[in-house]
């Protein structure tokens, strides 16, 4: 126990002591020692050094006083406010429950059926259930009270039962096994308790990712459905679809999954359909299996391309928007042609006439779109997001267009995918994801930045092998008229692909818009002769002299 503890702990520890020594000095040897007086743990980890045999009824009467009375008042200061907010001292007292049990269990005359041997049973479970309500992720004090139950049920041997709770695996398969004590089994009150304990344990230990949570939530689900055949309480009867969904989901996630798994786990999910079909929850648990089932069933992609698909006219979307955006995501990792298929059906059918959050549509198309730049297919994931931005065009008014700043994200994330396509050296999706930018399902854009976009698709059109057309290539030279530098860009792709008509078209351009300025020009003029093309601007350059010699200071250099 750390240092700094209350001083209600110390002071129980300590009369703990004394009580302990006063015993210990009749039933043990001199060399027998007690635990430092503040560690709690070793009075739980290993058996008090009593010599159990030697016990007179009057040790055995101080032992169980004792546990009584610490026991109670340990569930006393549980509930005071003052505890509740203090993690430290709770897992103490959650220490001190327990000694306080192990304390009665000393007290109890070995094979004797009593009273005292029934309230060990009573206590035991409620010790348990209270340690779990306070310490859900650390299930081991819980495991140590079941251990020692399952030690003294009068129906199982105590080798029997030790070995059953120290090797779950080994002895489930055994078909005389039983998952908890017998004498806890035949008492309604005890079984229910059990149950719970039982399914908390497997809980706590499958947030801690231990595959030994897959034998305590198997344990769980037996006991209830060996009870359900006496008439289970209703109460428990609520439990097991919960018991139901966790072991599903911990043997998905805690074990290697193989062809035995599952038909195993397909079985559970058909006794949770059966029940519990009509829960969403369990719609999307059925998601979730054939998911991670498909390697191992026939047809596995096309059964949980239809189980979403279903989910989806099940659910309402609203409520459940970002659940699915995730089991499509899942989806879209495994199989993403049926996924974006999925995806598209969700937006033009359904999200789209969600009149109460407009945002929706947007949220769902920019998401699709990303996972569209995602795809490890450039050619699959750019067929996808133009396929999507065609049907929303047809589908009527611009659907991206509820506000700029979906049309602006949309743009950012092709844009970026274009430069990620640029520095693979992938020119030609560059060209094509920027190209995408000018999709009229977009709003429209400022001048300014309208300017931007396009030079930096003719920047991506500067490196492709082949040329673009030529109509697309005026479109942007024309929306470009004011910016100088654009027309130089052009006059850089029309050298490039010997197009000597659009050469003049742009090299005019270039010299009206700079009469008194004619850097430019000489760049056009150092990048000919970089392409060993100067030769194409012979007929140009003798027009352009002809027409502006007299207002062109630099005439006579050009010449």
């Amino acid at each position: 126990m750390a240092e700094g503890v209350d001083d209600w702990t110390c002071v129980f520890v300590s009369s703990l002591r004394a009580d302990l020594t006063s015993i210990l000095n009749e039933t043990s040897d001199e060399a027998t020692r007690l635990p430092p007086t503040t560690d709690l743990d070793e009075y739980i980890s290993q058996p008090f050094p009593l010599n159990l045999t030697l016990l007179t009824q009057e040790d055995r009467k101080l032992l169980d006083d004792t546990g009584v009375e610490v026991w109670n008042a340990c569930n006393l200061e549980f509930v005071k406010p003052e505890r509740i907010n203090k993690a430290e001292n709770l897992r103490d007292m959650c220490k001190v429950i327990v000694i306080a049990f192990l304390l009665l269990e000393c007290a109890i005359e070995d094979g004797v059926q009593s009273p005292d041997y029934i309230r060990l049973f009573d206590v035991g479970l409620k010790s348990a259930g209270r340690v779990i309500e306070i310490e859900m992720g650390h299930p081991d004090l819980a495991i140590k009270v079941f251990e020692r139950l399952a030690g003294h049920d009068a129906r199982i041997s105590q080798i029997g039962s030790e070995e059953l709770w120290k090797d779950p695996t080994e002895q489930l398969s055994k078909p005389s096994a039983n998952p908890i004590p017998l004498s806890i089994q035949e008492n309604p009150q005890w079984r229910a308790k059990a149950v719970h304990i039982l399914c908390w344990i497997g809980i706590a230990k499958k947030n801690r990712c231990d595959s030994s949570a897959i034998e305590w939530l198997q344990r769980c689900y037996d006991i209830i459905s060996m009870a359900e055949q006496d008439g289970f309480s209703e109460a428990s009867k609520a439990l097991r679809q919960s018991v139901l969904h966790e072991l599903i989901r911990a043997k998905l996630e805690l074990q290697k999954l193989t062809a035995e798994d599952s038909e195993c786990i397909r079985n559970l999910l058909n006794d949770l359909q059966e029940d519990y079909g009509s829960e969403p929850s369990t719609w999307y648990l059925a998601f979730e299996v054939f998911h991670a089932l498909g390697p191992y069933i026939v047809n596995g992609s096309v059964l949980c391309d239809n189980q979403l698909q279903s989910l989806i006219d099940k659910v309402e979307i609203e409520s459940n928007f970002n659940s699915i955006l995730h089991c499509i995501h899942k989806f879209w990792h495994w199989e993403p042609v049926l996924a974006y298929r999925i995806f598209q059906r969700l937006i033009t059918e359904k999200i789209k006439y969600i009149k109460s959050d407009p945002s929706l549509l947007e949220k769902a198309i920019l998401i699709y779109l990303r996972l569209c730049t995602f795809d490890s297919n450039s050619a699959e994931g750019l067929s996808q997001a133009s396929m999507l931005l065609m049907l929303l065009y047809l589908d009527g008014p611009r659907t991206v267009e509820h506000g700029p700043d979906a049309s602006h994200a949309a743009r950012v994330i092709f844009l970026s995918k274009a430069n990620i396509c640029y520095g693979a050296k992938d020119f030609t999706f560059a060209f094509e994801w920027c190209k995408l930018t000018q999709h009229p399902a977009f709003m429209g854009l400022m001048k300014e930045d309208e300017a931007i976009i396009r030079r930096k698709i003719m920047f991506y059109a500067l490196h492709l092998d082949n040329a673009v057309p030529l109509d697309f290539i005026d479109e942007l030279a024309e929306s470009n008229e004011s910016f100088i530098y654009s027309h130089f860009m052009v006059y850089q792709y029309a050298l490039k692909h010997d197009n000597l008509g659009l050469v003049k078209q742009s090299l005019k351009k270039i010299v009206r818009g700079t009469p008194l300025d004619f850097s430019i020009v000489y760049a056009c003029i150092a990048y000919a002769e970089s392409c060993e093309k100067t030769s194409m601007l012979c007929i140009t350059f003798g027009e352009l002299l002809d027409e502006y010699q007299k207002t062109m200071r630099e005439a006579p250099l050009l010449k």
